[in-house]
């Protein structure tokens, strides 16, 4: 029956039916005798039913069917034991659905938030010209693409251990020391900090992100307050067109108003530069 997805519909067939349509127990001591009982060939020596609801949260959510192949199984005390048993089965799959709808919103939310970081971090590393840091007999420089391929070190036993945010590989680290292959212990070192360098590393970047929407807010609330600093018309254009070009260092900004045609469209009539 589970296989081939059996299925009967609320209100129209058998027991299971009815009381997922009226959300009343009901009982049959005679199946063949009652009008509801919908006969199952699956289960055809079935001769007494009883059919409790699913109840969770006000909502009807399924049905406890319970059959015997003995005429006059159920006495109607049974109905306040299996009730029991019933609300605690719709409790807990109530329970189960609703952890289920937070996990699923917890793994959509993990991934909305890895999408935006992962797009974040790709414009981070398009935009930085330096490659990464080197230290070596402590000295800490700078490298690029180039120095990193000159290095005179290579054929030193060597633990290479990814830099992850959010499951996405933003860069590595690269080990190498002298005196022999490295241990289990000492890769495993490198790779527990390279786990940590990832969180401190998404931690700078959303506090650098903080600062500068921080600073964007800033400067639009500076050239705003300035803008309403007058009600002339003129002056208003004179100042956003000013005040605009120094703010975002721009080499000249213009702003046009728009003068209706006869056509009853409009098009651009003036500038400010």
């Amino acid at each position: 029956m589970l296989a081939r997805g059996h299925r009967l519909q609320v209100g129209q067939q058998g027991m299971v039916g009815h009381v997922s349509n009226t959300g009343q127990a009901r009982i049959a001591l005679d199946v063949g005798a009652d009008a509801t009982y919908f006969d199952n060939p699956d289960l055809a020596e079935t001769r007494s039913e009883m059919a409790l609801p699913l109840r969770a949260r006000g909502e009807i959510i399924g049905v406890l069917d319970v059959q015997s192949t003995e005429p006059q199984a159920f006495v109607q005390e049974d109905t306040a034991v299996l009730q029991t048993l019933a609300d605690q089965v719709a409790m807990a799959i109530s329970n189960a659905r609703l952890f289920q709808q937070a996990q699923a919103s917890l793994e959509a939310e993990h991934r909305a938030y890895g999408e935006l970081s992962r797009q974040a971090w790709q414009q981070l590393l398009k935009a930085r010209p330096v490659v990464g840091y080197r230290s070596q007999q402590g000295i800490v420089a700078m490298i690029d693409n180039q120095t990193l391929e000159q290095a005179d070190d290579n054929q030193l036993p060597t633990v290479s251990v990814p830099i992850k945010v959010h499951d996405q590989v933003i860069g590595v680290i690269d080990a190498r020391k002298p005196g022999g292959a490295w241990t289990t212990e000492q890769a495993a070192v490198v790779e527990t900090l390279a786990e940590q360098l990832g969180v401190a590393l998404e931690s700078a970047r959303l506090y650098q992100d903080t600062q500068r929407r921080a600073a964007q807010e800033r400067l639009v609330g500076e050239v705003t307050s300035r803008i309403r600093e007058s009600l002339d018309i003129e002056t208003v254009l004179k100042t956003t067109a000013s005040e605009v070009r120094q703010a975002l260092d721009l080499d000249n900004l213009v702003i046009r108003l728009a003068t209706p045609k006869t056509d009853g469209t409009s098009k651009p009539a003036r500038e400010r530069t």
